[in-house]
């Protein structure tokens, strides 16, 4: 059985899951998460990944008898703040990852409020997941534009053209009433290519040459 430490010997397990976790979210966001701005639901996302993991920690004491799985608000603030959280946005993070109205499941919000300001933390759930699949799970539920991702994807592939000195242009156009707007348009090899920089995958049955 292969660990982080064996792999990585000067590396823990939490060290690991935080840098594949920073890694799957560049890939993804196309951006460096600890410089990019772009908020989401009044949080960034270097603020969303931070909080959980060190929720994830937290979950992980309480399983080793070193914790209480119920915690006061004003704790799990201030335990967030010793992460390199401020006490605005563990507020919202807290608020938002709460179970609640607008929660399908347990799995994004493993948070349940108790009596008075007493939260209970789902330790078991709260240990095992996969960081980067609970944000992305959450993140649609509390923020409605996620767009950003699709700009900085665009970004990127017309910085890689034109480092290959390919001569990248953009532009809109009306056919029969409908507007259809290009990312990205370039000649290569008298071949004319269309660039559609989308911030999800298209379904197969919408993929179609106009």
């Amino acid at each position: 059985i292969y660990t982080a430490e064996t792999l990585f010997p000067y590396t823990t397990s939490s060290d690991l899951d935080r840098i594949l976790t920073y890694n799957f979210f560049e890939h993804y966001f196309c951006c460096d998460i600890r410089k990019d701005k772009v908020k989401y639901n009044n949080l960034r996302l270097i603020e969303w990944v931070d909080s959980f993991l060190a929720l994830k920690k937290l979950a992980n004491d309480v399983l080793e008898g070193k914790r209480s799985a119920i915690l006061k608000n004003i704790q799990l603030i201030k335990y967030l703040q010793m992460h390199a959280i401020s006490a605005k946005s563990a507020t919202l993070f807290l608020d938002m990852i709460t179970f609640g109205k607008n929660s399908s499941d347990l799995f994004d919000t493993p948070l349940l409020q108790l009596e008075g300001d007493k939260i209970y933390l789902l330790t078991s759930a709260l240990n095992q997941i996969n960081t980067f699949r609970v944000i992305m799970s959450r993140l649609p539920s509390v923020e409605k534009n996620i767009s950003a991702k699709g700009y900085n994807f665009e970004k990127q592939v017309v910085e890689l053209l034109k480092h290959k000195n390919i001569s990248v242009k953009k532009f809109k156009r009306e056919i029969s009433g409908e507007k259809y707007e290009y990312d990205c348009v370039f000649l290569l090899d008298d071949k004319i290519f269309l660039f559609e920089c989308l911030r999800t995958p298209v379904a197969k049955k919408e993929r179609k040459i106009g």
